[in-house]
């Protein structure tokens, strides 16, 4: 047996493999009768004025979960309810897509932190040594859908 990056070439392989397997270890897993959806999606929302990006949030889907990825203001746009406002996007757009949760990961702390805890995400855990060897914590908010 050979292990090896897998390359462009696999990917018809690949997809083939998975449609052939997947279906026993999903019900196994999840003990369903229907599949779980594991198509990923990924979006992006900016936040503009007249032609200026002020920022922008990026979230990705993944089996009826969203994990916020990035939210970032441009300094000269903080402190107007941007960053709330695209959050509250990202929000709506779960609960159009019947999604029941966001998952984020932010630094302990950041700023970001106090504006997911007032729009009522709960921490979950902390990352102690996480991503460049500083803290950060994993939150959560369930949404009723």
């Amino acid at each position: 047996m050979d292990i090896r990056s897998a390359d462009l070439i696999d990917v018809r392989k690949l997809n083939q493999f998975r449609e052939a397997e997947w279906p026993e270890v999903d019900e196994r897993h999840f003990d369903n009768k229907e599949l779980v959806d594991f198509d990923e999606q990924e979006l992006t929302f900016v936040a503009q004025d007249n032609e200026e990006i002020c920022g922008y949030i990026k979230m990705r889907t993944e089996m009826s979960v969203c994990f916020i990825e990035s939210l970032i203001v441009g300094k000269n746009f903080r402190n107007q309810g941007i960053a709330k406002s695209l959050v509250k996007k990202v929000e709506e757009t779960c609960k159009e897509m019947n999604l029941h949760k966001i998952s984020l990961e932010t630094g302990v702390e950041w700023e970001a932190r106090k504006l997911y805890e007032k729009l009522g995400y709960k921490t979950i855990c902390e990352l102690k040594d996480h991503y460049g060897h500083k803290d950060f914590v994993l939150m959560e908010k369930n949404l009723e859908v």
